[in-house]
């Protein structure tokens, strides 16, 4: 009897050791910890869709608002499509990654990632008027719970900043781009890291990612052929140092290869490999 005890206790323990190592990583990967100034996510709600811009401590919001009606450009060569159809693409395609892309496409900004919600409807026509700046945020932060594409940290940390956006502190944008200005990342403005990307095959794909990069903060100064042998993955190639926080995040966000060396001119090349032209394409 005694030793039967000791087993369930040991594998309660067990369990609830697995569990707190699983919270934690998902915690560490969440919004919470992103070494960022602005959080950059969008929200796909099928009749609408948003873009946030959300300071990490304190400063302006601002909040872009989309119809379903708004036609999308989808990296990855899939052309135009109304973003109320988002839903059925990504489904088709097998490709969850295809909201975050679109949207940050549409909002010429790159999203951390999209929070959407899961149907296989295709949504029509325009909203009458869009909410108010309070209407909206209340309309987020009941949907979180129910949405795909984040961890419970994510829906959390969203949950609390969307509370922020009923302030008199936040600006929204109907449709349009606003200047971009407004959403770079002081991050990489102030680490002033001069990039040049290199491509193969047409250069369309480079320009429309230097434009991404920009619109972060990130100044990329020259787009030029790729003359190395063939690459898949894209590769960053920084000065021998400590790696910056540019050279990181243009890393993780497209999944590059990193390596120290010569980088001529500037602090940081971005080569373009074939997977990543194909990925991100238009």
């Amino acid at each position: 009897m005694r030793s039967r005890q000791i087993y369930l206790i040991s594998g309660l323990f067990l369990f609830l050791l697995v569990v707190i190592v699983l919270a934690w990583r998902s915690y560490q990967t969440s919004l919470f910890v992103l070494d960022r100034n602005r959080i950059l996510v969008g929200i796909w709600l099928g009749e609408e869709a948003y873009v946030l811009s959300l300071p990490k401590e304190s400063g302006q919001n601002h909040l872009l608002w989309y119809p379903p009606s708004q036609e999308v450009t989808i990296p990855g060569g899939l052309k135009n499509y109304k973003l109320g159809a988002l839903a059925k693409v990504a489904q088709l395609e097998s490709d969850p990654r295809l909201y975050t892309k679109a949207m940050s496409q549409l909002a010429g900004i790159p999203l951390e990632k999209t929070l959407y919600k899961s149907t296989q409807e295709v949504y029509y026509g325009e909203p009458e008027a869009h909410g108010t700046v309070l209407e909206i945020a209340t309309q987020i932060r009941s949907s979180l719970w129910n949405l795909d594409g984040g961890s419970f940290w994510d829906k959390l940390f969203l949950y609390q900043k969307a509370g922020a956006l009923r302030s008199s502190n936040t600006e929204l944008y109907i449709k349009l781009k606003p200047d971009k200005a407004n959403l770079y990342d002081r991050l990489f403005r102030n680490e002033k890291r001069l990039v040049q990307m290199t491509y193969s095959g047409l250069p369309e794909t480079a320009f429309f990612l230097s434009r991404l990069l920009e619109g972060i903060g990130i100044r990329v100064s020259d787009i030029g052929p790729y003359t190395g042998p063939a690459i898949k993955q894209c590769v960053v190639t920084e000065k021998v140092g400590t790696q910056s926080k540019t050279a990181a995040y243009i890393t993780g966000y497209f999944g590059c290869r990193y390596q120290t060396g010569d980088t001529g001119l500037y602090e940081i090349q971005f080569a373009l490999g074939s997977d990543t032209i194909e990925e991100w394409r238009l």
